[in-house]
């Protein structure tokens, strides 16, 4: 027995829609297939995905480098290296 649709309309953020429409498109689906997907996951209690930044290469990077006093304010002495310039 195949399930009952029906239709509707709603109103959304245009850069909501683009963004869905690209997801849509990258993952080969309707954007109603995208709807109905986040409509079943909300009623069955779903939550958003925690992103695990442990195992994100972007953070061993952390205590690589040096650092000097005031690198945040004379961020451009240490990027191109001139004492004179800030």
């Amino acid at each position: 027995m195949s399930e009952e649709y029906v239709t509707t309309n709603i109103r959304i953020p245009k850069n909501l829609w683009m963004s869905l429409k690209e997801k849509a498109m990258h993952d080969e689906k309707s954007l109603a297939q995208l709807f109905r997907e986040g409509a079943k996951h909300i009623l069955l209690g779903g939550k958003l995905k925690k992103v695990k930044f442990k195992n994100d290469p972007f953070f061993k990077i952390i205590g690589k480098g040096f650092s000097r006093k005031n690198g945040s304010v004379k961020h451009d002495r240490d990027i191109y290296g001139n004492k004179d310039f800030c």
